[in-house]
């Protein structure tokens, strides 16, 4: 479902501040809208899915899963 007017965006769900700098950095220095999440149901709260084309998410974080995430 496309979104007019809004860029679709990648999506990082990390629990590791590092990783999702450096990943939305190289993605952003190619040239794609990013937003990065600290945890599955920080990322769910946004209400960014619609807005979402990729999803890059930690498989093992506290909480809800990477893959849990990916299902729900």
């Amino acid at each position: 479902m496309a979104t007019k007017g809004k860029a679709k965006l990648v999506a990082i769900v990390d629990d590791d501040d590092s990783m999702r700098s450096a990943l939305a950095g190289l993605l952003k220095a190619v040239g794609l809208a990013t937003q990065a999440f600290a945890s599955a149901e920080e990322f769910i709260k946004s209400g960014q899915q619609h807005q979402t084309a990729c999803l890059i998410a930690d498989i093992r974080m506290p909480g809800m899963s990477g893959l849990e995430l990916q299902a729900h």
